[in-house]
């Protein structure tokens, strides 16, 4: 989630793929698998949860492929950031600062839902999924990904 700011600054920090042990997906090839693997349907809002600067909404928002985009993350600093990206770029995102739960949505209006590196970060995942599939619509995806400590970042003390 927040390890992807440094795309939009420079290259990756050296020997970042070495350390990984492949070569990292550039991020317009990992915005696309994502996007496949969303496939939300035209109309329905999509949510980019744990969004940081709202990288993948703000992409998912350009194309305008479904209804209204959500980014949402527990930081100001981050989501003040996809504030003012989505402002120079004239894109209507709602952003909305929250920890992931509870969802603030009614049940069954999302038609997707991403979240980009974010699930080891979540305290309780089976509430989490409760309000998922709280919130989803019907066939509607929850497409995640998560960072696993000890396995390609060292653990963090604490």
């Amino acid at each position: 989630m927040y390890g992807r700011l440094h795309r939009t600054v420079g290259s990756p920090p050296p020997g970042r793929d070495r350390a990984l042990g492949a070569v990292a997906p550039d991020f317009d090839s990992e915005y696309l698998l994502y996007r496949s693997l969303l496939s939300a349907r035209p109309l329905q809002p999509v949510l980019d949860l744990g969004s940081g600067p709202a990288l993948f909404a703000r992409r998912l928002t350009q194309e305008k492929a479904h209804g209204p985009t959500f980014a949402m993350d527990p930081s100001r600093a981050m989501l003040e950031e996809g504030a003012a990206q989505a402002r120079e770029h004239h894109l209507p995102i709602d952003l909305i600062r929250s920890h992931p739960v509870p969802l603030p949505f009614r049940p069954g209006v999302l038609g997707g839902v991403l979240h980009v590196g974010g699930v080891g970060r979540v305290g309780d995942l089976d509430r989490l999924f409760g309000e998922l599939a709280r919130v989803l619509a019907p066939r509607a995806r929850y497409v995640a990904t998560a960072i696993l400590p000890g396995r390609l970042l060292p653990r963090l003390p604490g």
